[in-house]
Formats: structure tokens, C-alpha cells, sequence
């Protein structure tokens, strides 16, 4: 039996948990709050509608009971990472880190390389197709772990797959970071071109041209490509664009159904890291050169820089006529 402490007992977080259990490990789950330990001590459930959470489950609210395992799991979000950083004693944890959070964290872009700087020991990075839900009812799915060792990479495999959850290792740490980084930009397209209603033709070219987007940025961050066709790239893509429940997917819907009403930060989809990402992403696209013009028109979508959303669409398609293989 392998000891696992999570630390946040978000959605993802819950979910690869209660795997975990169910698999047969010791798992703490750190909360941040007394009443969503208290509802999975006592009524086994925590944010996942009709699922069910394993009796063995040991759930807290002190992070000095997340130190002393084989293995700790970050659970939280890139944001949830640098608001609770100072609560983490990161010199006291003698084991592997792997982190599930996917997007960027100032001032470093990447998460493991924030890590890095706090941490001494080895880290990982899972990402995939994961619609936490659909893990949760134990429906078929794949991901992949990148570690700064081969040993933690396997070891996290092992650990969490099983016969509905299957998981790969890669070497190609960044790659595995960049897919879930810059899908959540096409996934605010996808949104809008679900919430104008322009058909499954619309968005599988969305998705093809997104991947020749990404493509640049993979190169330019120096991820390899066939992490790029992989799980943590092109599988994470297609599930973020054509899922209702990605937080991005509905900042697109709603900012072309309801443009007027449409904060950038809800109460009910919260912060959107595809959003952010255009952001800090976009004055590297403009000094690099780099031909990327569906995430410029994303950026131009969330400042509001438009008459009608159709002008975007037509701005697209209008554009230069080349060969689909070049950029």
C-alpha cells in the first residue's frame, strides 16, 4: 500500500483521490475549508453529483498531515497554488510532488518551473482528456505524466491507473504543461462558435487550424511534437472544445450570446485561465511574429473589440489564401 496526500479537494483533485483509494492506497485529501472535510468524512460526497467517494478517504484541514507520504498530489489550481503557497512547508515534504493543475503561473509560464523554485525533490505533471465528472462515473479515459525522473513518472502510472483510468508517461515535461496551457484559448473559440450556432464543420476546422496554432507555440517554448498529437495536446483540446462544462468553452458562449451581461469572472464559471493566457501570451505572439489569428481574434472577443461577433468570423475567413501547410 502506497500513502498519497492531495492537497485541495477541488473536482480533479477529488476525483484522482478516490481513484487512488479505490485502488487500494492510503489517501489524506487536504480541504481548505472544515465543512467540505466534514462532508466527506461523513457523507462521502464532494462536488461530483451522484458519485460516491471511497470510506477510506481520510479528509483535513491541517496541512501537516499531507507531509509524511510516498507521494503528494497538488490539487490546486495555478491560482489556488500562489494564494496558498505560504500555507505549504515545502522543505518538510521528503517525497515526489505531481501537480494537476493546468495553465500559467507568474512570472514563470510554467507550474513545474514555479515548483522548482520552492521545491527540491522531484516533480511531475499529469494532463490529459480528464473531464473530472466523467472519471468520477468511471467512464473509459487516458492520461499522461511527465516527471524529472523516469522513477516518479512510472510510479504515478502505476499508482493511479486502473481498469477505466489508463495512464501513459512521456519525458517531455514543458509539452505535457503546454497542451494544457494554450487549449484553453481555442476552447473560448469554441464556445462562440457553438453559441452562434455555425455547425460541426465550423468547429472541426477551429480545432485543426488551433492545432497548427499550438504548434508554434510548442516550438517556441521547445516542447516536442508528438506530445503536440498526444493526449496532453490534441486529446485535451478536442475535450475542452466540445465540452459545455469547460469554464472556457462558456466564457466564448456567453460573451457572443449575451456579449452586454458577460463579466470576465463569474461567481458560477469563476476565473478562466484561457482568458489570462491570451494575455500574457499575446505581446510574445506580436514581437515574435508568429501568425496566430485565431488566438489574436480571441484576444479581440475578451477586449470587446468588435461590432458583432459575425466580424470576427468574417475577418477569418476573409483573410490571405495559403497552403494549409504553412503557417
Amino acid at each position: 500500500m502506497t500513502s498519497v496526500a492531495v492537497i485541495g479537494a477541488g473536482a480533479w483533485g477529488t476525483v484522482l483521490a478516490n481513484i487512488l483509494a479505490k485502488n487500494g492506497h492510503e489517501v489524506t485529501l487536504w480541504c481548505y475549508q472544515q465543512r467540505i472535510a466534514d462532508n466527506i468524512c461523513e457523507g462521502r460526497h464532494h462536488r461530483l453529483p451522484g458519485i460516491e467517494l471511497s470510506a477510506t478517504i481520510r479528509a483535513t484541514t491541517t496541512m501537516a498531515d499531507c507531509y509524511a507520504h510516498d507521494l503528494v498530489i497538488l490539487g490546486l489550481s495555478s491560482a489556488q497554488l500562489v494564494m496558498h503557497q505560504d500555507m505549504i512547508q515545502w522543505a518538510k515534504i521528503q517525497c515526489p510532488i505531481l501537480c494537476i493543475a493546468k495553465g500559467v503561473i507568474e512570472p514563470n509560464w510554467f507550474i513545474s518551473e514555479w515548483l522548482s523554485e520552492r521545491f527540491s525533490g522531484d516533480i511531475g505533471v499529469i494532463s490529459g482528456p480528464n473531464l473530472a465528472i466523467e472519471v468520477a462515473a468511471q467512464k473509459p479515459a487516458a492520461s499522461v505524466v511527465a516527471a524529472t525522473s523516469a522513477h516518479v513518472a512510472t510510479m504515478a502510472q502505476q499508482l493511479l491507473s486502473n481498469s477505466f483510468f489508463r495512464v501513459y508517461t512521456s519525458n517531455d515535461m514543458l509539452g505535457v504543461q503546454c497542451g494544457g496551457i494554450f487549449k484553453n484559448v481555442l476552447a473560448i473559440a469554441a464556445g462562440c462558435i457553438d453559441g452562434l450556432q455555425l455547425g460541426v464543420n465550423a468547429k472541426s476546422a477551429l480545432i485543426t487550424r488551433g492545432l497548427v496554432e499550438m504548434q508554434q507555440l510548442f516550438q517556441f517554448f521547445g516542447a516536442k511534437n508528438e506530445t503536440l498529437m498526444g493526449l496532453s495536446g490534441i486529446g485535451d483540446l478536442i475535450a475542452t472544445c466540445v465540452s459545455p462544462t469547460s469554464r472556457n468553452w462558456q466564457l466564448g458562449h456567453d460573451l457572443v450570446t449575451a456579449p452586454n451581461d458577460t463579466p470576465m469572472i463569474s461567481k458560477q464559471r469563476g476565473e478562466t485561465e484561457g482568458a489570462r493566457t491570451i494575455e500574457l501570451i499575446e505581446p510574445v505572439i506580436l514581437s515574435e511574429g508568429f501568425d496566430l489569428p485565431i488566438m489574436m481574434a480571441v484576444s479581440k472577443l475578451i477586449k470587446r473589440q468588435w461590432d458583432t461577433p459575425e466580424d470576427i468570423i468574417k475577418d477569418l475567413m476573409e483573410r490571405g489564401l495559403k497552403s494549409e501547410y504553412s503557417h
